[in-house]
Order: structure tokens, then C-alpha cells, then sequence
């Protein structure tokens, strides 16, 4: 909800876990995760590549652009500094 405070923005999960698509439901849930996740079974077609490193986040522009690909774990305050600064570039 608080990167929401950065701007526009939609988020969408990705799970590369070799799971069925009822255990990423439960794990959804016990996490209490409030995005969408696409579901990995089977392997939805994205417009990038498997990524080498996970956690991976990816950001594309409101034209579905990829305009900055983000290795490593990553937290709120993180998120919304890059997206700030993004941002600012489009103005």
C-alpha cells in the first residue's frame, strides 16, 4: 500500500518456485500478499527473460516499456526512492 504513495503503480508477482498453483495460493495467502501473482503452471510467456538472480523486480513504464530491471532483495523504502526517481526522469 505505501508504494502506492510513489506515483501510479501496479504490481505483479511472478513465482518461479516449482510449485503447483494451489501451494503459491496458500503461500499468497499466508503471506498476506495484496498484488496479483501470475500463476506459474504453466510458465506464463513474459516480456523479459528468466532472471539469473532472485529476487528480481522489474519496472516498465505506463507504455509497458521495461525501463529498469533491480536484482536483490529489496524493501518499501528501497522501492519507492527508485520509483521516485523514475519518476523525475519522465518529467
Amino acid at each position: 500500500q505505501r508504494l502506492k504513495q510513489a506515483g501510479d503503480l501496479a504490481i505483479l508477482g511472478v513465482s518461479y518456485d516449482q510449485l503447483e498453483n494451489k501451494q503459491i495460493k496458500k503461500i499468497i495467502q499466508e503471506w498476506e500478499i495484496e498484488y496479483p501473482v501470475i500463476a506459474s503452471q504453466p510458465m506464463p510467456i513474459l516480456p523479459f527473460k528468466l532472471p539469473k538472480s532472485l529476487p528480481s523486480n522489474y519496472i516498465f513504464n505506463p507504455e509497458g516499456e521495461l525501463v529498469m530491471k533491480i536484482s536483490g532483495k529489496q524493501n518499501v523504502a528501497s522501492m519507492i526512492k527508485i520509483l521516485k526517481r523514475l519518476k523525475e526522469k519522465r518529467k
